[in-house]
This record gives C-alpha cells, sequence and structure tokens, in this order.
C-alpha cells in the first residue's frame, strides 16, 4: 500500500470523521481503492474503524440506545460474514462500482435534507437495515448508508445520530476484524501498513475534534457531502472506464 498516498487519506477520513462524527470510510475508502486493492482497504478500514467510532461514542456517550438498534445490531453482525466471502470472490471493479453508487445515493439523499420516513414496524425496519449493511460491511466497510438514512428519516438529534451510528460501527468493527482474520484478508503485510499508518488517523481524528470546536458543523458538514458526491462520481467512472 502506497505510504504517502494512504497517509494522506487516512488522516483525512480520520479528520472529518472528528469533526462531523461521521465519514471515515465514506471519504478513505473510494481514494484507497484508487491505491490498492479492496481486499486490502477494507481490512485496513476495519481495524481503524475500531478507534475511530470509539473516539466518537466516548464522545456523547449517554446518547446511546442499544436496545432499541438490538435488531439492527443482530442482522447487521449475521450478515457481515456472508460480505466478506463476496469481497473475497468479487474482482475490484464491481466492488468499486458499487462503493461509488452508494457514496453518491448517500451524499445526495444527505444534501437534499431526505431521509426515510418513521417506519410504522420499527424493529422489522431495523433487521432489514441491519441485512443490507451487514452485507456492505463486509464487502466494503461501508455499511453506513441505510443505517444513516433511518436515522435521519427518524429526526434524531445530533449527540443520540452520532452516538448511535458510531456505537453500531463500532459493534461491526469489534466482530469484523476477527472475521477478516480467520479468512486471512489481515496479512502479517497489512498489519505493518497499520501500524506505519497508525499515527495519521489518530492525529486526523484529534485535529478534527480540536477543529470541530471553532467551525460552523453544518456548513463543513455540507462541504464533506459536496466532496463524497464527486467521489462517488469519480469512482463509479473509474468502474465503468
Amino acid at each position: 500500500m502506497n505510504g504517502i498516498g494512504a497517509s494522506l487519506v487516512l488522516f483525512s477520513g480520520a479528520f472529518v470523521q472528528g469533526v462531523t462524527g461521521s465519514a471515515f470510510s465514506l471519504l478513505s475508502l473510494p481514494l484507497l481503492t484508487l491505491i490498492a486493492p479492496a481486499a486490502e482497504a477494507v481490512p485496513v478500514l476495519s481495524v481503524f474503524g475500531l478507534a475511530v467510532n470509539l473516539m466518537v461514542l466516548l464522545s456523547a456517550p449517554r446518547a446511546a440506545r442499544p436496545l432499541r438498534f438490538l435488531p439492527l445490531y443482530v442482522t447487521g453482525l449475521v450478515f457481515t460474514l456472508p460480505g466478506i466471502l463476496l469481497l473475497e470472490v468479487l474482482p475490484d471493479r464491481p466492488v468499486r462500482l458499487v462503493v461509488g453508487v452508494l457514496v453518491l445515493a448517500t451524499a445526495l439523499a444527505c444534501l437534499a435534507g431526505r431521509g426515510a420516513s418513521k417506519p410504522g414496524h420499527e424493529r422489522l425496519a431495523l433487521a432489514l437495515i441491519g441485512i443490507a449493511s451487514g452485507l456492505m460491511n463486509g464487502l466494503t466497510t461501508f455499511s453506513g448508508p441505510p443505517v444513516i438514512v433511518f436515522l435521519a428519516g427518524t429526526g434524531a438529534e445530533r449527540d443520540e445520530f452520532r452516538a448511535n451510528l458510531s456505537l453500531y460501527f463500532l459493534i461491526l468493527n469489534v466482530f469484523m476484524v476477527p472475521m477478516l482474520v480467520s479468512r486471512g484478508l489481515l496479512t502479517p503485510a497489512l498489519w505493518g501498513d497499520i501500524a506505519r499508518l497508525a499515527p495519521f488517523v489518530l492525529a486526523g481524528s484529534l485535529g478534527g475534534s480540536l477543529v470541530a470546536r471553532r467551525i460552523d458543523r453544518v456548513l463543513f458538514r455540507r462541504m464533506v457531502l459536496v466532496l463524497l458526491a464527486s467521489l462517488g462520481l469519480m469512482a463509479v467512472a473509474m468502474a465503468l472506464a
């Protein structure tokens, strides 16, 4: 994995996560798959996801609602393994196309201020969202779009949104990393890359947290979403080229 390119990508993704509370994988994966195979980028982001999501969760722990979102956790975990199996057999091009489409769709939906309306059968809806999210998590680490749209539709306030999203991602990461190890996808070479890149992720997270106190979050988040939409278009174009 290219040291300079990967360092810049991960620092930027962690920085945005520190400011907005989300978008680490959203921002990092499309760029990492331009300089490394998806089978390398996904395991690396899964390991770093443990750290960045824990930092966000600890910033507002009392806002987490684990019992309410239990169906999401269960189905998300169960369907992560099938996603990992798909990662092993699918070539890079389809994975990049999936990532690009999901990034673009999520960014445009958030920019438009649209989310799913609050469902009448919330537990069933959460279980179905978990299935989609788990498959996407194993394949791309990009488990966020279904959950983000759902939480936006419930009108969750900022801390509740950030804490529950981060708790879900953290749970997935805790179970996904051992799965990746058992499948031989976290190789010794990748662990070496992770060790070298860890300081950039930490610096990005801390820097983003400091900047978050000094800028308008709404404006910055809109800028991030515009950037994500552009990255999604780029990933789709390269996958179809």
